[in-house]
């Protein structure tokens, strides 16, 4: 039955009196930020002031609001229309603004209807079926307790931390828990990593929390342009980008009275938060002092209060977990004490941390700690690379003058030496080698120390590990800068941990230390392609790595649609993805392997010349990964969807010349303007009219006229439905 000029709303009708809550921030919670001046900064922020009030700081003090495009698919109506009627009653503690609240509630009815019918059109009658894969909510609460969710939510025992707020429907629900960054792109919900089904059962177990009862009632649905209006003439658009509203000027924040408006206290039109006492002085604070430029260090404790970094990580004086969140904290290996189950400090973080893998860290989620529960979130690039700048610039340690063994082979086997178990330091014995582990204690892997750490930090940490950790099980080996081992390198302090930095530095690619025995996991291709879905070096936990009979092999990136590697010869060792908590990368059986860039592989770009998007998050917007077909020889055909374009991959072996590979990429549907980055080098040379050649041995052929531009190949599909290359080398 349709009825096209009717909203049919369920208004939920919480039948317990439901008390006010002043906005609850999360990292103003437990041990966040302490300083009145930063707590007022933060609240700018957080209650996005600054998207109505400009400041001339050069200050993270906005941000953007969720994403509303799918806001209808998300949540049934009759949530939305209640919560903007009235947010602080459905959800006590949010940061969303009444803008309503002078209204009358036939007109709040009016005004909300209109702009439900602005963004979410006309109702959808035509839906497809689906199976609903329903989850145990015994799993997600499971999951809810221990990888890090209530670090920052309220758990259903306590009231420290962030409100839930409706899960909405079950499917979007899954969909939002898998890539909250499509939805809310600002990072204050990052992206856990979590697997399909752990996205369901965690789904399961938050619905189960939300249990409202309702009544029904009908409206009359105003024109869309009506709503259109009132979405900006209350202030919607302000913190919600829609291209179709108009924004408004607001005095900026140095000419604010406080005595009026929002900070007044008084009812009226304007957007009403509920403030505490407290709440209002630290933003009047802020106020009076917000032409004050913050110092750098200053400026990282606002990103992390922001971020709510410090809800797991201490850094100096404030953050880390909570009193009432520390025993949610846990991990799976005893022996490691309190550095098995809390993450680690972010005090110097700088000064220790390459920014290459900080970048990993922070935006990707990587992480070297498979002992943790807590898992290392995503916050996505644009999030968060102003503080991996900042960290760069802030924490600074003085230069340690290091004596150097300058023979490779020399270093190399007395660092070894050093590292094992014969005659040597026994780090093995607490630290693992590929994830492998010859004791009950499995401490940081060896292998990732130099991809990870700055040298200059790593020799002051190796000379006195307690002066950074004081509680840490490490041992002290050069106390008081003298050498406890006498018989490698005549007990040279510098030169015993130069060796140890050199042996280390060649990462998987060197012999394992004495101590740890392990036997290789190689899978080989014979008469038909191979596949394995693992973790890959440099791409992440949806790689999957193809090895096909001409003995040449590729990973593919499955959560940024993107060929990841290709080499030629042996295909993978394994026994890192299958040993252990079998969180270790697989290993590509080549020294030769070429990588292609991190990110989109597709675009749509206004012209040629404007900038390829930078943006490397795990899971990039706009892209979905629909899976593989497999042929007669069981090589795959990628499937991925991309703005709504529906794309196929497809990577045929051909033995001829060592072999190579040919790619044929279709797209249904592409739009104007979309392009495809086949790749980028340090050098790009033509070699003839239908070859490039990327750095020294890789060429890549095509039918048509690329764009060859810093340092890029790229070709523009607009109008075209299909790519065909080779890639020789």
């Amino acid at each position: 039955m349709r009825l096209p000029h009717l909203w049919i709303v369920l208004i939920i009708l919480n039948t317990a009196s439901i008390a006010m809550s002043a906005p609850v921030v999360g990292g103003l919670t437990g041990n966040g930020a302490n300083n009145e001046r930063l707590r007022g900064l933060t609240l700018l922020s957080e209650l996005n002031c600054t998207a109505c009030h400009e400041t001339n700081l050069d200050l993270p003090l906005r941000k953007r609001g969720p994403e509303l495009d799918l806001l209808g698919e998300r949540f049934v109506l009759d949530h939305i229309l209640k919560f903007v009627t009235s947010p602080h009653d459905v959800k006590p503690g949010t940061v969303m603004p009444d803008v309503l609240g002078h209204l009358s509630e036939q007109r709040k009815l009016e005004v909300v209807s209109a702009i439900m019918g602005h963004l979410v059109g006309q109702p959808n009658h035509t839906t497809t079926r689906r199976k609903i894969e329903r989850g145990d909510p015994r799993e997600g609460e499971k999951l809810f307790g221990t990888i890090g969710c209530i670090a920052c939510h309220r758990a259903a025992t306590d009231d420290e931390g962030v409100p839930l707020g409706s899960p909405g429907q079950h499917r979007r629900l899954v969909e939002f828990l898998k890539n909250p960054l499509r939805h809310r792109p600002s990072g204050r919900m990052p992206d856990m990593g979590l697997t399909h089904f752990e996205a369901v059962d965690l789904a399961a177990y938050l619905r189960r929390r939300d249990r409202t009862p309702g009544r029904m009632i009908i409206l009359e649905r105003a024109p869309a342009e009506i709503g259109r209006k009132y979405f900006s003439v209350f202030g919607c658009v302000q913190c919600h980008n829609r291209p179709d509203a108009d924004r408004k000027s607001y005095a900026p924040l140095s000419e604010l009275r406080v005595d009026q408006g929002c900070l007044s206290g008084k009812r009226g039109a304007w957007p009403q938060y509920e403030l505490s006492q407290s709440q209002t002085a630290e933003l009047k604070t802020a106020l009076e002092l917000h032409s004050k430029p913050l110092t750098e260090t200053q400026e990282i404790d606002l990103r992390l209060t922001q971020l709510n970094c410090l809800a797991c990580h201490q850094r100096g004086e404030i953050g880390g977990p909570s009193d009432a969140k520390n025993p949610h904290f846990t991990g799976n290996d005893s022996n490691l004490g309190d550095q098995g189950r809390i993450p680690p400090p972010l005090t110097g973080a700088g000064a220790k941390l390459n920014p290459d893998w900080m970048r990993k860290a922070l935006a990707k989620g990587e992480s070297v700690r498979p002992y943790l529960h807590t898992r290392m979130p995503a916050f996505g690039e644009t999030n968060v690379a102003p503080l991996i700048k900042l960290f760069s610039e802030v924490d600074k340690s003085d230069p340690i003058q290091i004596e150097r063994v300058k023979d490779a082979k020399q270093a190399k086997n007395n660092g070894g030496k050093l590292v094992g178990n014969r005659g040597g330091l026994n780090c093995v014995a607490c630290h693992t080698w590929r994830l492998e582990s010859a004791a009950p204690i499995k401490a940081l892997d060896l292998t990732t120390i130099t991809e990870r750490l700055r040298e200059n930090w790593f020799h002051r940490y190796m000379r006195n590990p307690q002066h950074y950790q004081p509680l840490t099980i490490m041992p002290a080996y050069w106390p008081d800068g003298k050498a406890t081992l006498k018989t490698v390198l005549d007990g040279n302090t510098s030169q015993q941990i130069d060796a140890i930095w050199q042996y280390l530095s060649y990462g998987r690619n060197v012999r394992a230390p004495a101590g740890i025995v392990r036997e290789p996991m190689q899978i080989f291709v014979r008469d038909e392609t191979v596949m394995l879905r693992r973790n890959y070096q440099g791409i992440g936990r949806r790689g999957i790595g193809v090895g096909y009979p001409a003995k040449v092999n590729l990973a593919f990136d499955a959560g940024q649609m993107r060929l990841g590697a290709i080499w030629r010869g042996d295909f993978i060792e394994a026994s890192a993805a299958f040993r252990g908590q079998g969180s270790g990368a697989v290993h590509m059986m080549s020294r030769n392997v070429i990588r292609f860039p991190e990110g989109a592989a597709f675009a749509v770009l206004n012209s040629a010349e404007q900038a390829w998007p930078t943006n490397v998050a795990r899971r990039l917007p706009g892209f979905q990964f629909k899976g593989y077909i497999l042929d007669d020889l069981q090589r795959p055909t990628f499937a991925y969807e991309f703005k709504g374009s529906q794309i196929t991959d497809r990577f045929v072996d051909r033995k001829e010349s060592n072999g190579y590979f040919k790619r044929d990429i279709k797209v249904i549907d592409p739009p104007d303007g979309l392009h495809f980055r086949a790749a980028t080098g340090g050098k790009l040379e033509r070699v003839d009219e239908r070859t490039v050649r990327v750095g020294r041995t890789l060429q890549i052929q095509f039918p048509s006229e690329p764009i060859i531009r810093r340092k890029e190949l790229l070709f523009d599909l607009t109008g075209t439905t299909e790519l065909k290359l080779e890639y020789r080398w």
